[in-house]
Order: structure tokens, then C-alpha cells, then sequence
């Protein structure tokens, strides 16, 4: 028996398993790349038993000619060992429906309009099949597009909700819409600051007595509006956020927020120490957005979910979009995916559950919707209704903080510009959690918007843009909604 040749075999077969799933996350990859470097330290010793039991000492020299050969082996039985504890963790799906027979269906198409504009619109938006889902379905089953034009809204949907499902993915399938989270909880900010129950240059101190056990760090001088545009300083998450647990049982990928609770909180903020200037550089912050969440439920006297659910989803007339449970009833949701692989005509996925978040960190991500809620919500923030909803919508979008001469914040919201030369502005957010993404931008001056939901770990922000670009350029007919 050839053991070099069986030992090369065995270790390009194993270390494949390995390597799939260290593609799924940078914390897999590492504890791979330990286990297998943990066998490696034995690999001399396992070396020499294996020849004695076999051969015994009189064939150790043919055995030192295959000695590189046997180290290998026992790497990738390592990394493949590493592999099956990540898909015992993760769970692994198999199944057919790849991209191109996603595409081969037509997709679930809902307009919003009269019937004549909604033709124009039908025919105007079908080229956009291949070049908005298409690069989209590499790594998901499914995904919603919504489009905007003046009056006229329509949904478009493109695949299933799980690899191994035919059940299609519509207008009402439910997604994590992840830090499009902040966009809300600014509006909610907006809604508390026209009511005179808040003010943008509230400091933590004025809300949270917790801050008058402190010592003084600066934490609870951090106003409202630095919190809402990322410039309080604190950083992206907490330093104290993962345990050495969460790491070894991969919670801190599947289900990061879970246990982060108001105690972990304050013993972070106690321990904080700022730079001084709390309200300077632009640094992004699920931490802070989190905490403007936990403020303002805390001034209403609500949690999170009944605060966002009762003052902005619902009067907004967003039905279907809120935390967790409280949106899930008789929904559908659509399988989140950390990542998705084609081996020809079949796919490799890694599922994973939806995320959990406690108080401290909910208002930055903790949010599910449907592509029929997220496109209502971006058409009235491209036309605001003249009431108080309206205006606290209008207020979000104001610039606040200038990062370049291109781009921009206000309460939540991006402000790019989408072409240097002609200078219209996109209003734009995106997210992602495990395993969604999603896309929501709009051009208030061209009454356009767009909204993109998917199942899968994907970067959508190019997407999005382009089919911004796309329908001001190609789609803007005159007179709509004059």
C-alpha cells in the first residue's frame, strides 16, 4: 500500500472540508489553523508509533523517506477535525436550486400603482433581472427588490427562502434588516426631539443615573446627536463583548449580541475612558447606536421593541416590521445563510439562526422587516407626509457632519454624493447580521428609492447604487406624480 499517496489523498480530501469552512469566518479559519498546529507538535511522535506498530524499527529509514508526506496527513486530518466540529456547530445544507435555476423562474412581481403606470413600470424594471439579482444569488436563495418611482412602487422577488425549499421568497417574506436598525431608532430620536421630550444635545447623564456612580470618564457627557452621528467617540463594540466561551462555542459568531446585557454595559462605560472630545471624528459605532436605543427607551419608559413598534413602525404603517417575536407571528422568515458555496450544480450552505440582542445593543441592529414595509418607509422618506411623522422624517436627512466634500451624515442616515459631476445626493443605509443583508437608498429630489433584501451575507451598497443610477437615468419620466 502506497501511505504517501494515500496519506496526500486522504489530507487533500479532509483539508477541503477544513477550508470551506474557514472561508465562513476569520474566527473559524484561526481556531483551525491552532488545532491543527496543536497536532502538529505530536506529528514526530505519532510518526515513530506508527512505524513500530506497523513495521517496526528495521523500516524506519523508508519510513523517514515518506516522513513529510505522513506530517501532511496528519495536518489536514487537523484541519478536517476543526471542519467537522465548525459544521456540528453551524449545521451544513445541500441542495440544487443554484443561481441560474433561480433565474430560470420568473420572479414574484407586485406593483402598487394604476395599471397604466404600472406597465411603464414593469417593462422599464424587468432589464434590471439579471443585473440586481444576479450578482446577489451568488450567495443567497433568495432576494426582494424593491423600486420606487414617484407613485409608483413595485416588488420583485427572486428565488426561495431556503436551499432546500421551492417556497418562494414574495414581498411579505420576513429578513433581518441589521444596522438599517439605526435609520429607525434615529427616526424614533427625531419623533422624541419634535415632541420636546428630548433634545439632540441631551447628554447620558440627563437619562441614565446610573452615570452618578461613575467617576467622571466623560462617558455620560455624550450627547444625543453625537451618539445618532457617530461621533461620540465610542468605539464600533464594546471591548468587553466577547468571552472566552462565546469564542470556543462560536456564539460570538452565530449569535453575538445575545448576552450582552446592561450589566456588561455599565461595567464597560465605568471602565471607558474618552479621548476628551467627544464630539469629533466620524467613527462608526454599533455601540453608540445601541445605547441612543437604550436612552430613549429609557426616557419613554418602554423597552426597545414597544417604544419603536408604537411610536414610529406602526403610525408609520409598518405592520410587519419590529424585534424579534414581536413581528414574527404568522410570518415567514427567510433562512439565514453565513455563507453559501456552487460546486457545480449544487450549493453548499452554512445556515445560521436569526440574532438576539438584549437592551444595550438592540436599537443598532435588532430589527426585522419584509421588502413591502422597507419600501413603503423609504416612500415616504422620498415624499414626506405634511404631519409630524413627516417632519421628523425630513429632519433625519438633514446633514449634521461633513466627513469629505462628498459625503455626509445626518440622524442615521448616509448622505453620498451618487455622481460627482451632477451633484445629486443618495440618502442611503445598508446591514448585515449573520445571515442577511440589506440595501436601502433614495434620491428625494427624483422621488426614487430602492430597497434590497437577501438572504445571505452580501455586500449590496454597489449594487444598490448603480440601480440608483440606472433609474434616474433611464427611468425618470416626466410628469410622474405632477
Amino acid at each position: 500500500m502506497d501511505l504517501a499517496g494515500s496519506g496526500r489523498g486522504l489530507c487533500l480530501n479532509l483539508a477541503l472540508v477544513g477550508v470551506l469552512c474557514s472561508m465562513s469566518h476569520a474566527i473559524i479559519g484561526g481556531v483551525m489553523f491552532f488545532m491543527g498546529l496543536f497536532v502538529m507538535l505530536f506529528a514526530s511522535s505519532l510518526i515513530r508509533l506508527e512505524q513500530r506498530l506497523l513495521h517496526g524499527v528495521r523500516n524506519e529509514r523508508r519510513y523517514a523517506r515518506n516522513r513529510e508526506a505522513i506530517v501532511t496527513r496528519v495536518l489536514g486530518v487537523a484541519i478536517a477535525l476543526a471542519g467537522f466540529y465548525v459544521l456540528s456547530a453551524f449545521g451544513i445544507e445541500i441542495g440544487k436550486p443554484g443561481r441560474d435555476h433561480i433565474l430560470a423562474n420568473d420572479p414574484v412581481v407586485v406593483i402598487h400603482a394604476d395599471e397604466g403606470i404600472a406597465a411603464d413600470t414593469v417593462s422599464a424594471s424587468l432589464a434590471l433581472k439579471e443585473s440586481v439579482a444576479e450578482p446577489v444569488l451568488c450567495r443567497a436563495t433568495g432576494v426582494v427588490v424593491g423600486i420606487v418611482l414617484h407613485d409608483v412602487k413595485t416588488t420583485f422577488s427572486y428565488g426561495f427562502k431556503r436551499l432546500t425549499s421551492q417556497e418562494r421568497v414574495t414581498e411579505s417574506t420576513l429578513f433581518e434588516i441589521g444596522s438599517i436598525t439605526k435609520v429607525f431608532t434615529c427616526t424614533l430620536l427625531s419623533q422624541l426631539v419634535l415632541d420636546g421630550e428630548v433634545a439632540l444635545d441631551t447628554s447620558l447623564d440627563e437619562i441614565f443615573q446610573e452615570f452618578e456612580k461613575g467617576d467622571g470618564n466623560g462617558a455620560g457627557e455624550i450627547t444625543l446627536k453625537e451618539l445618532a452621528t457617530h461621533t461620540s467617540g465610542l468605539p464600533r463594540l464594546p471591548t468587553n463583548m466577547f468571552t472566552l466561551k462565546s469564542l470556543l462555542t462560536f456564539e460570538a459568531v452565530r449569535n453575538p449580541y445575545k448576552r450582552y446585557g446592561t450589566h456588561e454595559l455599565w461595567h464597560f462605560l465605568q471602565a471607558y475612558e474618552s479621548n476628551g472630545d467627544t464630539g469629533g471624528e466620524y467613527v462608526y459605532s454599533n455601540l453608540g447606536m445601541g445605547i441612543l436605543g437604550l436612552a430613549l427607551s429609557r426616557r419613554l419608559q418602554q423597552d426597545y421593541a414597544q417604544a419603536i413598534r408604537g411610536r414610529t413602525c406602526e403610525p408609520l404603517g409598518l405592520f410587519d416590521t419590529g424585534v424579534g417575536e414581536s413581528c414574527r407571528e404568522g410570518m415567514q422568515i427567510a433562512q439565514a445563510y453565513q455563507g453559501i458555496y456552487c460546486v457545480g450544480p449544487m450549493a453548499v450552505a452554512f445556515p445560521v439562526d436569526i440574532w438576539s440582542f438584549d437592551a444595550p445593543m438592540v436599537g443598532a441592529g435588532g430589527l426585522l422587516s419584509n421588502g413591502k414595509d422597507m419600501l413603503e418607509f423609504v416612500s415616504l422618506c422620498v415624499r414626506p407626509p405634511n404631519n409630524a411623522l413627516g417632519a421628523a422624517l425630513r429632519a433625519t436627512q438633514k446633514p449634521l457632519h461633513t466627513m469629505s466634500p462628498s459625503s455626509g451624515i445626518g440622524l442615521g442616515w448616509h448622505i453620498n454624493a451618487l455622481d460627482a459631476e451632477d451633484g445629486r445626493e443618495v440618502i442611503w443605509h445598508n446591514g448585515q447580521t449573520g445571515g442577511h443583508s440589506g440595501f436601502v437608498g433614495f434620491i428625494a429630489d427624483d422621488h426614487v428609492g430602492v430597497v434590497i433584501l437577501a438572504n445571505g451575507r452580501v455586500s449590496l451598497e454597489s449594487v444598490g447604487f448603480q440601480l440608483l443610477e440606472y433609474l434616474v437615468s433611464e427611468c425618470n419620466w416626466a410628469g410622474w406624480g405632477e
